[in-house]
């Protein structure tokens, strides 16, 4: 799901919620002060990971969409899927908000930069 070519495009990332995830449990609630829907999803990643060796293996996922569902908040749980001698991986959040909004985007300074392990 979180294939190097896609990791940070969240068109992708619903796409492959799509292809290989199950909707376990949902709600209505509020994020930031905007109505929202919470899904709980459970995702098989070899459905989505383009990867054979995933195959069988699940994570699960939460996502938040907004009203013109888009995605508002996304948490995945890589936690468990790691092979002895692979950098540990934890959950992990992302937040999207002012779709639509012109943005103005610069580098972050080197030390806040790092290289996620290659899949």
């Amino acid at each position: 799901m979180m294939r190097e070519s896609g990791q940070s495009d969240p068109a992708q990332v619903l796409d492959d919620v799509r292809k290989g995830g199950t909707i376990d449990r949902s709600e209505q609630t509020t994020l930031d002060g905007q109505q929202v829907s919470h899904y709980w999803i459970t995702v098989d990643l070899g459905k989505t990971s383009g990867l054979p060796e995933m195959a069988g293996r699940t994570a699960p996922m939460e996502l938040w969409l907004d009203a013109d569902q888009l995605p508002a908040q996304m948490l995945f749980d890589f936690s468990g899927l790691t092979s002895a001698g692979d950098p540990q991986v934890g959950p992990m959040t992302m937040r999207y908000t002012g779709w639509g909004e012109p943005v103005d985007i610069a580098a972050p300074p080197a030390d806040q930069v790092a290289e996620l392990p290659a899949g």
